[in-house]
């Protein structure tokens, strides 16, 4: 073995850096290095400062966490908005969130391709439901529009037999077997 940290006799017993491993200790016991060897630890922090030395502060580092807003958003929005074009009511609301919601998904999916957020799996699913927000949209206008269409021939059909009613009436003046017949 080596020589201890000093002449023998002269350095206490303790725990040393090893001369033959560096980042390691090895316990000298007064007069020789033992076999016993263990990981170095880190210093201790420095004493205390002289009395009317200038001490600097440490410095505090912010890390900006990851910008996932607009992707997160853009499939909350995509979802609020499939919830609104399966109702009957408020289909119309599906548009303007399926097109503000399809947009924020583009720009958080080029977000997480540049590296600035992690999440371009959630920005691709709100580009998704936000499109499939305005599909139900578009559905929902098409069947108020045939439903409407449809209610409107309805009704001008009824209004023709009210009339074609009406002038059989008119014309059976005062023969109630005529009147009788006009509504068969």
């Amino acid at each position: 073995m080596t020589d201890g940290p000093q002449t023998p006799g002269t350095t206490p017993a303790g725990w040393y850096p090893d001369p033959d491993a560096p980042g390691q200790n090895r316990y000298w016991d007064g007069a020789a290095w033992t076999d016993q060897r263990q990981a170095a630890e880190l210093p201790v922090s420095p004493s205390a400062p002289a009395p009317g030395a200038v001490v600097e502060a440490p410095q505090t580092v912010y890390v900006q966490g990851p910008k996932n807003g607009m992707g997160l958003g853009s499939l909350i929005i995509g979802c609020i908005g499939i919830v609104f074009g399966l109702i009957v009511i408020t289909f119309w609301l599906a548009a303007p969130l399926g097109i503000i919601g399809f947009f924020l998904g583009l720009a958080g999916y080029r977000r997480a391709k540049r590296g600035e957020a992690d999440n371009a799996k959630v920005a691709l699913a709100g580009v998704v439901a936000s499109a499939v927000a305005f599909v139900l949209a578009v559905i929902g206008a098409a069947l108020v529009i045939w439903v409407l269409n449809d209610a409107s021939d309805e009704l001008e059909e009824f209004g023709q037999d009210l009339e074609d009613y009406a002038q059989c009436v008119e014309d059976a003046g005062d023969d109630l077997d005529a009147v009788d017949a006009c509504g068969e």
